[in-house]
């Protein structure tokens, strides 16, 4: 990605289509090969101490930053085949492969999406169990970016990398004005001013404000409004599953209460995260 993606000629052209069909088809094959040995799985039956817990969300984490700098780079340089017949004076939709070329960016804007969230969702589940005042920074970039794409989309979920953001600034300062920078972002998006370039064909636009709903298999929790917090009152977040389904077949929490397995572990409110 990087030898393709960070070159003169990808920035003044575009990235080619059959380069890019070469990405979408080696992440999906490590995704189905290689995801569920180092990710984050899909329950947490056993005990889970700190340092499998961070090891597990940054591995999952790194794997779905991927799909977000793809997306941010198809934005940013615009496919190469379209980008020639803008050109040559002709619209871009003129393409004979069109469809299938709107199907691509499709593909990446929605795996985009499901990673921030993914990522988003990682970032809960660690702030909620203070665990992010310890970490080493491993998930830093991972909320940056999530973050970020999330803010730019208007998404509400932008909430759990901001949180997470400003749990990091106990130890690394800039933190703090990356989380401010991420919240301005997204108040502009919410206010209708996006910002996107070639990808703004395949994006959703924000609705009206912040919410909590469903959104491609994930639930939805911004931790706004309700008696606790999160939304809900108490009774019915008991009955909540804890976990986020999700369409690749994980499932996450994200800070709807506290993971199963790291109960020990939690850093009440106040408390700093050290014994």
């Amino acid at each position: 990605m990087a030898r393709q993606l960070w070159r003169p000629a990808t920035e003044s052209d575009g990235i080619p289509l059959d380069v890019l069909c070469t990405f979408m088809n080696n992440l999906t094959e490590w995704r189905e090969e290689h995801l569920r040995h180092v990710g984050v799985p899909s329950n947490f039956q056993q005990d889970w101490d700190f340092v499998s817990a961070v090891t597990a969300c940054a591995s999952d984490a790194t794997y779905h930053i991927m799909w977000i700098i793809l997306f941010n780079a198809l934005d940013d340089f615009g496919i190469r085949e379209v980008n020639d017949l803008v050109r040559t004076g002709s619209p871009g939709n003129t393409s004979p492969n069109h469809a299938q070329i709107e199907g691509i960016k499709k593909k990446f804007s929605e795996e985009a999406l499901h990673g921030a969230l993914r990522i988003a969702g990682l970032a809960g589940v660690l702030t909620t169990n203070g665990y992010l005042r310890l970490d080493s920074a491993v998930m830093h970039v991972s909320c940056i970016q999530a973050g970020t794409l999330l803010a730019r989309l208007g998404r509400p979920e932008v909430q759990n990398c901001i949180a997470g953001l400003e749990q990091y600034a106990y130890a690394y300062e800039e933190c703090l004005e990356q989380a401010q920078e991420i919240r301005r972002v997204y108040a502009s998006a919410t206010a209708g001013q996006l910002d996107l370039g070639h990808m703004a064909s395949v994006v959703p636009r924000p609705g009206p404000g912040p919410f909590s709903g469903v959104e491609g298999g994930m639930s939805v929790d911004t931790g706004m409004g309700g008696l606790n917090g999160h939304g809900m009152d108490p009774q019915q977040q008991q009955q909540q599953s804890p976990y986020l389904a999700s369409p690749h077949g994980h499932a996450l929490g994200v800070g709807v209460g506290v993971v199963p397995g790291m109960e020990g572990l939690y850093a009440p409110p106040g408390h700093n995260g050290f014994a």
